[in-house]
């Protein structure tokens, strides 16, 4: 019974973390975000650690190929203050992984395709961000 309670206790608190970036060849959205990192970080190869990724504060992901399914990558980077997502094909669908990054200060969702009522929602849930949008 120890054992059991042990194991539900630890499944418990390794589910409460939140997931971190890690690299995925096979997946292009992966591919997208980890090309944006490796930029800002000016680590053309190698290993993205932890520790690297804590060193993200700024994304710019202006005219990639981003989707509402690379949203999800950009969500598990906890440090990122200033993202620019202008001219990526983001839609509503992707508000809710852009609201989970409280962290943000700025975000530029200009020439996207969220909506009036999307950006209204955007806002409210990170009411300390800086927005760029074209409404």
């Amino acid at each position: 019974m120890k054992k059991l309670l042990l194991m539900i206790a630890v499944m418990m608190v390794g589910g409460c973390a939140s997931p971190t970036f890690t690299s995925d060849p096979s997946n292009p959205q992966n591919v997208i975000v980890e090309r944006a990192i490796r930029w800002e970080l000016k680590k053309p190869t190698g290993e993205l650690t932890k520790a690297d990724l804590k060193k993200v504060q700024r994304l710019n992901l202006y005219d990639a190929s981003l989707t509402d399914e690379g949203m999800v990558e950009v969500a598990k980077l906890t440090r990122i203050k200033w993202l620019n997502l202008e001219y990526t094909h983001i839609t509503d669908a992707c508000i809710d992984e852009l609201a989970k990054m409280k962290q943000l200060e700025s975000l530029s969702v200009y020439q996207t395709s969220i909506s009036k009522p999307g950006f209204a929602r955007l806002k409210k849930a990170l009411p300390k961000c800086k927005f760029r949008w074209p409404y």
